[in-house]
């Protein structure tokens, strides 16, 4: 679950940059690239995990290449104010302890959907994220965004930067 939590935080840092670029963009109307840094939280609401053949034992834990793992959360500004949602699933690409697995997510906000991909290895503290595009006010949407796991294993600050055409 901890994971989980990190893989969701980042992405929800992403979807919250996101929105606030195409806010920002739409009420300048400029013609120039607009560079944004957005702060998010993170709250967990969903996790499942698949574990493929070959099955671990109760006493390995050990991920092996193909298993999955799905979440869901919900986006929030530091004031606590909804910002949307974030849908994700990671595929284990690398097995073994710590494993490597590829992330990939959806974050629907008011204004459309931003999309974001990472790989991560292990449980870390801290995942780095790539924006890779949008739809709707985050049409063309490029940037990185950086998430940090709290300790309690639900929550995660998301720090996202976004450059809007």
């Amino acid at each position: 679950m901890k994971r989980t939590s990190f893989v969701v935080a980042v992405l929800a840092a992403a979807v919250a940059a996101a929105a606030v670029a195409a806010v920002s963009f739409a009420a300048g109307g400029s013609q120039s690239a607009t560079g944004i840094t957005l702060h998010l939280v993170e709250k967990d609401q969903a996790f499942h995990y698949v574990d493929n053949p070959p099955v671990s034992t109760p006493q390995e834990h050990f991920a092996s290449q193909g298993d999955v793992f799905v979440f869901t959360a919900n986006l929030f500004t530091q004031g606590g104010k909804r910002a949307g949602t974030l849908n994700a699933y990671c595929v284990v690409t690398q097995g073994g302890n710590p494993e490597t697995s590829t992330c990939t997510g959806t974050f629907g906000l008011a204004g459309g959907q931003l999309a974001a991909m990472a790989s991560m290895r292990g449980e870390g503290g801290t995942s780095k994220i790539a924006v890779v595009g949008g739809t709707g006010a985050y049409e063309g949407a490029k940037g990185s965004a950086v998430s940090i796991s709290k300790p309690n294993g639900n929550t995660s600050r998301d720090t996202i930067h976004l450059i809007l055409p």
